[in-house]
């Protein structure tokens, strides 16, 4: 099965059974660092983003569907927990996963934070999270960003990265309130 991990680190190294997978999973990072740099970077501000990190844990996980298509298997799966340091609070998420027949995995979802951001006060925050990976390996790539959406109520723009291991979290982040 497929991993859940939002990871953005173009320097781990991986290794994988075939030369071509890990060369498809290297290709992935690099385009995932340029579209992550075009596509989620910032809105421009006249002063310098404030940089946080943090730490959490995921306390559930569950699948909600699977199904297959042409190959492929499409899965749900949901997932809350709590985050400490830049973020304070608990967070609820629903990714959409599909593992391809060539153990390429796509990603995507919505994340509900609920606490406290560093600066900006508390309330609720809407994050997109996307990214790419391979079943197996230890790393997926993605980006995650503060959304516009109705229910957030923390006039907080940013984008971050988040490394899993096992329920763990790390994350850092660049935000303007």
């Amino acid at each position: 099965m497929w991993r859940q991990v939002l990871v953005f680190d173009a320097n781990v190294a991986l290794s994988g059974s075939e030369g071509e997978t890990l060369a498809v999973v290297r290709g992935l990072i690099a385009l995932g660092t340029v579209v992550a740099g075009l596509t989620f970077a910032a809105p421009a501000y006249a002063s310098a983003p404030t940089t946080g990190a943090g730490s959490g844990v995921i306390t559930s996980v569950s699948i909600t569907s699977t199904r297959e298509a042409d190959g492929n298997i499409i899965q749900v799966r949901e997932l809350t927990g709590t985050v400490t340091g830049t973020l304070n609070g608990t967070f609820a998420e629903q990714v959409r996963g599909v593992v391809h027949p060539s153990g390429l995995v796509t990603f995507h979802g919505v994340m509900t934070f609920d606490g406290a951001v560093a600066g900006c006060g508390s309330g609720t925050v809407t994050i997109g999270l996307s990214g790419l990976g391979v079943t197996g390996a230890p790393v997926t790539v993605a980006a995650i960003r503060v959304i516009d959406q109705a229910s957030s109520t923390l006039g907080v723009k940013g984008v971050g990265t988040v490394t899993q291991d096992g329920p763990l979290l790390s994350y850092e982040v660049r935000y303007h309130c």
